[in-house]
């Protein structure tokens, strides 16, 4: 199956590929079934599986998420969804069995973002939201925005559901690497850029948790956004099947599929997504960030430029605080890093959008790893 970065090529999905990513998102309800079937089948594989201090990394794309996933799992001691784990995403165990037979070699390619980070069908990739929107879609998905998902939605049978899936990619982590770690002592991992909106509940269902949000600078950021924004629009006017990929996984991020997170009533529903303005995505980080700071829930802050600075220094700190158990493969990535390229011409927004946003950022910034 190709990757699900690279899905603005008609190429890139046979007749077959496509058919079968329908088939397994015709109806959420095909997922989630497939999942409790699972669970049940394996039940005494997941028994000995222990969910430790669960890590999420979250916060608005193009702030380093990407990087602080992959950055995490490159020290194999986490488990998370892959792009193997595609289409049957809530039945990892099965899926696994299925297609071991016709799975293709795992080689590196530019993701369609075209920012320099490579994929192969072996990395970790935001494939966590499917499971949210099994559960709470028709309360979740509006008809322009998302709302937040509060504790109060939070079922006994989302929970278990939830811990089911990650016992199961804990064990499919462990089969696959059988004189590597051992299953109790992997951590389940996930980049889901809409937990950001949600701190509060992933608290209450994991209190263990260690949550790392991702800030950046407000005019780089949302020059960031506004370009892949635009890539994807274009991608998705190309090519109905990657619009509606995007859509199944709950990756309402840019292009025709955009929907901002509701986190206030300053977010307005666009009612164009292809004439968004530069202060209509400056007023989105405003609030989504604002949200961050003001949440009871305190996450261990990752700042962007200070990452590219100091990278090793920071990528120090954050092993720290997240308890990381290879620290020194961790830590090892700040040769990864690039620096920040020349910084952006200025925003056309009213100059006080722009201090408020700064406000945050740098108060963010000074909670961040440093």
């Amino acid at each position: 199956m190709p990757s699900s970065e690279n899905v603005s090529s008609n190429q890139n999905y046979s007749f077959v590929d496509r058919l079968i990513h329908r088939i397994a998102f015709i109806h959420p309800m095909v997922q989630r079934s497939l999942g409790g079937i699972e669970a049940d089948i394996f039940k005494s594989d997941l028994q000995p599986a222990k969910i430790d201090r669960p890590t999420f990394v979250t916060g608005l794309p193009r702030a380093g998420t990407t990087l602080m996933l992959e950055s995490f799992y490159s020290t194999q001691t986490y488990a998370t969804f892959t792009y193997r784990n595609m289409p049957f995403l809530l039945a990892p165990l099965l899926w696994e069995k299925l297609s071991g037979g016709f799975q293709k070699k795992g080689e590196l390619q530019e993701r369609a973002h075209r920012d320099g980070m490579e994929i192969s069908f072996d990395s970790p990739e935001a494939f966590e939201e499917v499971l949210w929107l099994n559960f709470f879609h028709d309360r979740y998905v509006d008809e322009a925005h998302l709302n937040c998902i509060p504790q109060q939605w939070i079922t006994s049978e989302f929970v278990e559901f939830f811990e089911a899936t990650i016992k199961k990619l804990l064990v499919v982590n462990q089969q696959k690497n059988p004189s590597g770690s051992k299953v109790n002592s992997l951590r389940y991992l996930s980049k889901n850029n809409a937990n950001v909106s949600r701190l509060e509940s992933i608290k209450a269902v994991f209190p263990s948790s260690v949550i790392v949000v991702c800030v950046r600078d407000p005019v780089t950021h949302v020059h960031s956004l506004i370009s892949q924004h635009q890539r994807f629009l274009n991608m998705h006017d190309d090519d109905n099947f990657s619009k509606d990929y995007m859509r199944w996984i709950g990756h309402y991020d840019f292009g025709g599929n955009f929907k901002p997170l509701k986190v206030s009533d300053e977010v307005v529903s666009p009612s164009n997504v292809a004439q968004l303005t530069p202060a209509y995505w400056l007023r989105y980080w405003i609030e989504v960030y604002r949200k961050v700071m003001e949440s009871s829930v305190k996450p261990i802050i990752v700042c962007y430029e200070t990452l590219n600075e100091k990278p090793q220094d920071t990528l120090t700190y954050i092993a720290e605080l997240a308890e990381v158990q290879n620290s020194s493969a961790f830590i090892q990535n700040h040769t990864n890093i690039r620096g920040i390229s020349n910084k952006q011409s200025a925003l056309d927004v009213p100059i006080e959008l722009l201090n408020e946003a700064y406000d945050i950022y740098e108060a963010l910034k000074i909670r961040s790893c440093r």
